[in-house]
């Protein structure tokens, strides 16, 4: 394997790992956190991509198993709702369009734009899930998606489709996760700093802080604010689409996907 392709699929697992953290806890998450293969797996994928523990990715994943493992998926559902609140503008949101100084037609065109890279990269929409486009997991797991079809590529000496997907995982850091994970990181953090949700945070910032740095992208102010809203009539005129960015899993993207199972 490459060097590159063993880097991107590091950010695979890391950006999968994030997004399984970041997303609503269910059974899977529980059963995966008691798996000792699996978390073998992500510590080691973890641990490849920051050896020095510079972005504390593998202390963050550690802290992150320890609390969800303590607290259960009942637990973790009563924490989010601590801190994210039960609106989609709480305390916390972890949409990105709550995020910048936008008029609420700038969400609009933001959203579009970030359905319109999934649709780019072949990710179909689900009517199975309850999620806006541009929720932090969501866009997470599709940065999972993107380096993992990049390492695809790199193992297929394919050097144009290598290009292809890491120019658009900059953009996607710059334009959408990037610009506003920081300031909802720190939201989360000010709020309950030993949660399980804060460490998850912290894994995804330290992910997004390493990929930038590779693929020289620029990422937001933790000190973002959140936009001021607009009349009812505006800010109901975004609908709430259900969708998912069915990218790796977090199993998946630590060795359970190979080449010939994933279309690049």
């Amino acid at each position: 394997m490459t060097e590159e392709a063993a880097q991107a699929r590091a950010l695979s697992a890391a950006w999968a790992l994030s997004a399984a953290g970041l997303r609503d806890p269910d059974d899977g998450l529980v059963a995966a956190l008691a798996d000792g293969e699996f978390l073998e797996e992500a510590g080691r994928a973890l641990e490849s991509l920051d050896p020095s523990n510079r972005e504390g990715l593998p202390a963050a994943w550690e802290r992150f198993r320890q609390a969800a493992a303590a607290a259960g998926r009942d637990g973790l559902r009563q924490e989010r709702a601590r801190i994210l609140g039960h609106a989609v503008r709480g305390p916390c949101p972890p949409y990105e369009i709550e995020y910048g100084p936008e008029h609420f037609l700038g969400k609009s065109r933001r959203l579009g734009d970030v359905a319109a890279f999934y649709k780019a990269f072949g990710v179909e929409v689900s009517l199975a899930a309850h999620e806006r486009e541009d929720h932090a997991a969501m866009e997470a797991e599709f940065l999972s998606l993107l380096s993992l079809k990049r390492a695809l590529a790199a193992e297929r000496g394919e050097a144009e489709r290598v290009a292809v997907c890491r120019d658009a995982e900059r953009l996607f850091l710059e334009e959408h996760i990037g610009r506003f994970l920081p300031a909802f990181a720190r939201r989360v953090e000010e709020r309950e700093p030993a949660s399980a949700l804060a460490a998850a945070t912290r894994l995804a910032v330290g992910t997004a802080n390493l990929h930038a740095g590779l693929v020289k992208a620029r990422l937001g102010s933790p000190d973002m604010e959140l936009r001021e809203l607009g009349s009812i009539d505006e800010e109901t005129a975004i609908s709430c689409s259900s969708c998912s960015a069915p990218g790796a899993s977090a199993g998946d993207a630590a060795g359970g996907v190979t080449a010939g199972e994933t279309e690049v």
